[in-house]
């Protein structure tokens, strides 16, 4: 009786922990390691952000460029040294904070839209030694914006 008492307890505790596993795939709020701000004021623009998509490559930066995110009520902007990237609001998927792989250090503040029909992935990570509380910024106001639609 005891080894079928313990059976069915390992069998409760793994099924508890197969379903919590569930439920936080499905979970978008709270992210956790990121602050959300309920006071965002637009535009925001801060400088020294770096920039990449899913497609860094393995070995080298772990970004793609270095510029400056604005985040206005309809869209968000990256502006570097050779160019921009436009996101209109409309487009915006999802946004995520986490790891892009194959990046395994750092954590990215992830941005899904559709370009041209496509899927696309931009992210944003306030570049090294340039002062913290940068992708906190940008998280919340971008999810601010997908809020207003």
């Amino acid at each position: 009786m005891k080894n079928n008492t313990n059976c069915l307890l390992v069998f409760l505790f793994v099924s508890v922990l197969a379903g919590c596993a569930t439920m936080m795939d499905r979970m978008t709020q709270p992210v956790v390691g990121i602050e959300i701000e309920k006071d965002v004021s637009l535009p925001l623009t801060v400088e020294n952000i770096w920039y990449r998509t899913e497609k860094v490559r393995l070995l080298g930066l772990a970004y793609e460029e270095s510029g400056t995110v604005t985040v206005s009520e309809n869209s968000v902007e990256f502006t570097y040294e050779k160019g921009s990237i436009r996101i209109p609001r409309e487009n915006i998927q999802k946004i995520s904070w986490g790891k892009l792989s194959p990046d395994i250090v750092n954590h990215w503040v992830i941005v899904h839209y559709t370009d041209s029909g496509k899927g696309a992935v931009a992210a944003f990570k306030g570049a090294l030694f340039s002062g913290g509380g940068k992708e906190s910024k940008i998280y919340s106001s971008i999810l601010h914006i997908m809020k207003a639609r």
